[in-house]
């Protein structure tokens, strides 16, 4: 929580204060929460969509784009290792079983996401269904890397989807406050990772990838890949996602009346009268 009010305050002075972006604009372009979410409950509050939506995409493809060689260059070969370790035992010794328990969980997940009302169900029931199987013991099977890697094949081509139909003078316009307040947050992110590690003896990577600013498929896949704890990221985005939905109209407002938004209206009144 701590984080997401960080984050979604930096990051909408950013946009406002270096990017001249509208306060309703600002707000819902920085705040840490599902694209699909902040485009819609943004639109109802007066933000300009189109913009938001971008922004929004433009933040997930950065940082799915830099984390992996951010963590290269913290921990060395670390973390490839360990992916490469996970890849071996996570196809072999799957028996059908274990793969009948996997693919239900699968096809039942979405339909306890929706029950549940949880964020992004197609990927959170299905994690929520598979806990409670792991957790009664019923398998300790986990699925093939090769799986992994063609779903994030998937997620990474949906993400370059989102832009068609965009023009690209428009993409290199929002692209630019974008990059800076994506940047902005990811270093929020490492702080906080930083600090919490050492608070709870956590690797500061794990809680990078619990913290940033990235989707909750793209970290789940990203954490899966690199061996790390799936479950622990995905966890930390459900809550940071619907903490969001449930609190962004209070801190929108709350923020809101820091600072007086400038009407486009006055601004071009004033100059007419010059």
């Amino acid at each position: 929580v701590g984080f997401t009010v960080c984050a979604a305050f930096c990051g909408q002075l950013f946009l406002r204060r270096v990017a001249g972006l509208e306060p309703a604009t600002a707000f819902f372009a920085a705040a840490p929460g599902g694209l699909n979410d902040m485009v819609v409950i943004g639109g109802e509050m007066g933000a300009d969509e189109r913009v938001v939506a971008i922004s929004h995409s433009i933040r997930l493809l950065i940082v799915v784009s830099i984390l992996p060689f951010l963590f290269r260059c913290c921990t060395g070969a670390a973390a490839a290792s360990r992916a490469a370790s996970s890849a071996g035992t996570m196809c072999p010794g799957l028996g059908l079983l274990d793969a009948a328990l996997l693919l239900g969980c699968a096809l039942v997940g979405p339909t306890v996401g929706n029950w549940m009302r949880l964020p992004a169900r197609h990927l959170v029931g299905p994690m929520v269904v598979s806990a409670v199987v792991h957790l009664v013991d019923a398998t300790s099977a986990r699925p093939p890397q090769a799986l992994v890697f063609a779903a994030q094949a998937v997620i990474g081509g949906s993400v370059g989807c989102r832009f068609t139909g965009v023009k690209p003078l428009q993409i290199l316009s929002i692209a630019k406050s974008a990059f800076g307040c994506t940047l902005l947050t990811l270093g929020i992110a490492v702080c906080f990772g930083q600090v919490f590690s050492v608070l709870s003896g956590t690797p500061w990577t794990l809680l990078l990838l619990a913290y940033s600013p990235g989707g909750i498929t793209e970290m789940t896949l990203l954490a899966l890949c690199m061996g790390y704890d799936a479950a622990f990221v995905a966890t930390h985005h459900v809550l940071r996602i619907s903490c969001l939905i449930v609190f962004i109209p209070v801190l929108y407002k709350l923020f809101s009346k820091k600072s007086k938004p400038v009407e486009i209206g006055d601004v071009d009144c004033s100059t007419s009268k010059k």
